[in-house]
């Protein structure tokens, strides 16, 4: 039924946007005219005439005491030209004097001095009582730099300073080596105020040469007033910070020292960035982290909500000084009675937005209240209440076509979800109950008594399907979907709850027969080959994980499934018989895996791991041609953790390849130090185990050569040694690989030759340049004639494939002998040394003598290497 009226867009769209207009018109015009805007405008005149009118005043201050000095430095050299034997006193009624003139002009200056070219000293200084009190070091004073109460040498004494000398002061060295007047870096008086001061100094000279220096101290304090002055006169914030960062003076209260009070710690100026005032850390940092090549004098921040805006200048270039005076005003101090002029056009502003929320709100409540109604129904809908029938309830369109919407909407839903439903409990081939069906199933029919749980793991269906297609993956299934069911009893119940994984539940009480007899007939059943389309026949085996329990509960169907699947990935295990039954060893030994695994993660982060190495010796000479590269991990908390715990978990877990890459690297870099720095023969060759699973790494190759290039290693010099048995698993791709190994001058051996079971014309394709024996042919020479016979064809083997020959686990002088005549090329094993660090092998390795190697090797090892054993 069509019902004519208001689209709801029209209803509900008109009057919001005619309430968001007026707000938004409002808001733009607040902010055109509000505070960001405007203190932006007066900032930059406000900044602009504080700069000027601060610059002004400082150079004033500064200029003054600097043109004085060198007007008392001219005076005084006339004083030396008249009485040049003289001693300093027509100097000090000369300095008292001009000190008493300059006095009224120049309240700035807190210290003036001359000392002379052998080390003497005489100035006065201002007392906090505006009285001048005299500072002496000639022979009237011993040679000592004494402060007097008074302005005559006959005074009290107030302080006393030995060896003082006025030549090592920053103000006499600067000066002497500028030979001009010029300001002093900031330094600490050496009197018992130990203020913090800076010195215009001029240098004296007679014929050229240096006499004397005088100085005219400000105390940084001072500096603290003028910018006091300056904030009072215009407000905002000023400070003045060095080249280093280091606060000079500063418009706000507090000190610009640390440990000012605690006289067993020195005192120490402060970092503008380390200041308290947070203002002043903040535009410190910010001055601090601007590029020189994009650096700007205006910037902003913002501090507790209030944005403050600042101006960098430099000062003092003239004076040989580098400093930034940085001048900072916040919003409020730029516009002060702005906000109230503001006041009343955000209050109207307001008032005019409640009207039209109001307004707008009762309208469109009217409106929305149908839609609320669906919302609420299908929150219901979304709980699984599927009967959910709405009115038609108001004269708009598209209201009504909601509702009927919704309506149609929950209907599908409802037959949807039991579509789903179907599909997440059964399987879709076999139409058995999936994991979450079985689940299900156990928990719904509630039963007491012992419970067996059997999951079915197939090996290598994913082949057989890869081989012989999908199709025939799909059959295999269903006929041994078919014959379990045929073979299972009533009292239980089978599901498909994996791939390639069957499980069964079977109820024990319910049986006729034992568990295990129905677990035995479920291995028997694999005997037989599945026929296929009565012509296609395919014998496949099984692993069985096995769980028992007498619990009643049934909602741990889950946990149930978790322990069997623990005992079937057991089972997979190539030591394993093919039946697992759980245990709490397998959960223990799950959980001591993974911790050993976050073990590892943090070993590697840590560098716990370490390189040994183990010599490839050169079985005719018994000279060291080369090493194999073994991992060792000391863990601080398990001890020395043997590489057979685990090496497995990391390939398994895939922190081989971290770790590989790690082990590759640090080897190298080791290998490659011996070599340029000790002058180890240019041919030693370092082996490397590789793991299949850094291989097939898309990155590889880029990852070889970058190790390479950092440790400075040649290629030449290395060997990648890859297991028989996992080299013959490897695809055309990784083959691939091993060429661009090859390609880049890298040697490949095989690792454990004579365990892979390799045919000789796979052998062929392979670029490798070296075979190693595996250790359990070698470990029967002399005992077994047939390991020697196999020892043998594989040195001719390798003597017609022209490739290097290891003999690894030799650790008897008869296998050693029996390798030599059998014309066996290099040899590896405990009977020539233990793997060990290089710090621990010989010093000279080309033409080094067997019995050294073993007496040097047996003197250093420690229990360390008794527990790699």
């Amino acid at each position: 039924m069509t019902h004519r009226g208001i689209s709801l867009k029209q209803a509900i769209v008109f009057p919001v946007a005619l309430l968001m207009a007026l707000i938004i018109a409002i808001l733009t015009y607040i902010e055109h005219v509000g505070h960001q805007q405007l203190a932006t405008e007066i900032s930059q005149k406000m900044l602009k005439v504080t700069v000027k009118n601060t610059e002004t005043k400082l150079d004033a201050f500064l200029d003054a005491p600097f043109q004085a000095n060198r007007v008392m430095a001219d005076s005084i050299r006339h004083i030396i030209e008249l009485h040049p034997a003289n001693d300093l006193e027509d100097i000090q009624s000369y300095l008292l004097q001009a000190y008493r003139k300059l006095f009224v002009h120049l309240p700035q200056m807190s210290a003036m001095g001359f000392g002379d070219a052998q080390g003497n000293y005489v100035g006065f200084r201002k007392e906090n009582d505006e009285q001048l009190t005299l500072l002496l070091k000639d022979r009237r004073s011993g040679f000592n730099l004494i402060g007097y109460q008074g302005i005559e040498s006959s005074d009290p004494q107030r302080f006393s300073i030995n060896r003082y000398d006025p030549r090592q002061r920053p103000w006499y060295l600067v000066a002497k080596e500028l030979g001009k007047s010029t300001w002093s870096s900031i330094y600490f008086n050496v009197d018992e105020h130990e203020d913090i001061t800076i010195t215009t100094s001029t240098p004296i000279y007679l014929n050229d040469k240096l006499v004397g220096v005088t100085a005219s101290d400000i105390q940084l304090e001072q500096f603290n007033q003028k910018l006091r002055e300056q904030q009072r006169e215009l407000g905002g914030l000023l400070y003045i910070m060095d080249d280093h960062g280091k606060l000079i003076a500063q418009s706000m209260s507090g000190s610009i020292t640390t440990h000012q009070h605690n006289e067993n710690l020195p005192r120490r100026r402060i970092y503008a960035q380390a200041s308290k005032n947070p203002i002043i850390q903040t535009s410190a940092q910010f001055v601090a982290n601007q590029d020189d090549r994009y650096f700007t004098d205006h910037f902003q921040f913002t501090i507790d909500g209030v944005r403050y805006y600042g101006n960098v200048f430099d000062f003092g270039a003239r004076y040989g000084l580098n400093w930034k005076i940085i001048t900072i005003f916040s919003t409020d101090d730029l516009l002060q009675q702005i906000p109230d002029m503001l006041s009343t056009t955000l209050v109207s502003g307001a008032l005019i937005a409640i009207a039209g929320l109001i307004i707008g709100l009762v309208i469109v409540s009217r409106i929305t209240d149908p839609i609320i109604k669906v919302s609420y129904a299908a929150r219901s809908l979304a709980r699984g209440v599927w009967k959910q029938e709405l009115q038609q309830p108001s004269q708009i369109r598209e209201t009504n076509m909601l509702v009927n919407a919704f309506n149609e909407m929950s209907q599908k839903l409802h037959h949807s979800f039991n579509q789903l439903r179907q599909q997440l409990l059964f399987d879709h081939l076999t139409g058995l109950p999936t994991r979450e069906g079985l689940i299900e199933h156990v928990q719904r029919n509630p039963y007491r008594g012992q419970v067996t749980l059997v999951l079915i793991g197939l090996n290598s269906f994913r082949t057989i399907k890869d081989s012989l297609g999908h199709l025939i993956g799909d059959q295999l299934l269903l006929e041994m979907q078919q014959r379990l069911q045929q073979n299972l009893p009533a009292a239980s119940e089978l599901a498909r709850v994996g791939g390639d994984e069957f499980a069964i539940c079977l109820f024990d009480d319910a049986l006729n027969l034992p568990s295990e007899g129905v677990i035995q007939s479920l291995v028997q059943l694999f005997n037989t080959p599945f026929v296929l389309d009565q012509q296609e026949e395919i014998l496949i085996t099984a692993r069985f994980g096995i769980y028992q329990t007498e619990q009643t509960d049934q909602s741990d169907v889950p946990d149930w499934l978790n322990k069997a699947g623990l005992a079937l990935t057991t089972a997979k295990q190539p030591q394993s018989a093919g039946i697992e039954r759980y245990h709490a060893g397998l959960s223990q030994k799950t959980v001591d895996e993974t911790r050993m695994l976050s073990d590892m993660r943090q070993a590697l982060r840590r560098n716990e791991f370490s390189v040994f190495f183990q010599p490839v010796v050169n079985a005719q000479d018994e000279t060291v041609t080369g090493a194999e590269a073994l991992v060792r991990w000391h863990c601080p908390r398990r001890g020395l953790v043997s590489p057979a715990q685990f090496i497995p978990l990391a390939e398994s877990s895939g922190m081989i390849i971290d770790l590989g890459y790690w082990i590759l690297e640090d080897a190298c870099r080791q290998v490659a130090k011996k070599i340029s720095q000790e002058g180890w023969r240019d041919d030693f060759n370092l082996h490397v185990n590789l793991c299949v699973t850094q291989l097939g790494q898309k990155d590889f190759i880029s990852q070889l050569q970058a190790i390479l290039q950092r440790s400075g290693l040649p290629a030449k010099n290395l060997t990648l040694e890859i297991t028989e048995s996992r080299l013959m698993t490897q695809d055309l791709e990784s083959m691939q690989v091993l060429h661009q190994i090859r390609e880049l001058g890298i040697g490949l051996a095989i690792d454990d030759f004579g365990t892979g079971y390799s045919s000789l014309a796979y052998l062929n394709q392979l670029p490798f340049s070296c075979l190693k024996i595996d250790r359990s042919f070698i470990s029967q020479l002399g005992q077994d004639k047939a390991h020697q016979t196999i020892v043998n064809a594989v040195i001719n083997m390798s003597q017609g494939f022209q490739c290097q020959l290891v003999a690894e686990g030799v650790e008897t002088a008869e296998q050693r002998d029996i390798l030599r005549e059998l014309g066996c090329q290099s040899i590896q094993g405990f009977f020539y040394a233990k793997p060990a660090p290089f710090t621990n092998w010989p010093q000279i390795l080309v033409a080094q003598c067997v019995l050294q190697q073993n007496r040097l090797f047996e003197s250093n090892q420690t229990e360390e290497e008794s527990a790699l054993d």
